[in-house]
């Protein structure tokens, strides 16, 4: 997953503005595997796309303006949960799983058919002979 930031420029920046620096953390209900990063942008630079983030995560952001070593302004922050969503499955369409007779000389006392599984490649047979 991915989450775009855009910020604007701090309104008052005690000095030249000389680049900004993203910093994340991101905390799963479990606490395991934290993740964290920090990005260093430019002065011009208005926006970043962080990647590879995890679904089920709660992420913080901070985004600081620097003028030389210096703070410019207060922080600006987001926290935001990813959503968790269940995979995409295309199932076929069981209508069309139909069985289909192999031997077409059934008698009173057996038949066999085989039947197609719409969820694998692999073929089914089935006999009967009815017991007296």
């Amino acid at each position: 997953m991915r989450s775009p930031l855009t910020w604007d420029k701090p309104r008052v920046t005690n000095g030249n503005l000389k680049k900004y620096v993203i910093t994340y953390k991101g905390n799963p209900k479990q606490f395991k595997d934290r993740v964290k990063g920090t990005i260093e942008m430019t002065e011009s630079e208005l926006s970043y796309t962080v990647e590879k983030l995890k679904a089920g995560y709660t992420y913080e952001f901070e985004i600081r303006a620097y003028t030389g070593n210096s703070q410019a302004g207060d922080p600006a922050s987001l926290k935001v949960t990813l959503p968790v969503q269940a995979p995409y499955i295309a199932l076929p369409d069981i209508a069309k799983a139909t069985p289909t007779l192999v031997n077409d000389s059934v008698t009173t006392s057996s038949f066999e058919m085989e039947f197609v599984n719409p969820f694998s490649d692999k073929k089914a047979r089935s006999s009967a002979t009815p017991s007296s």
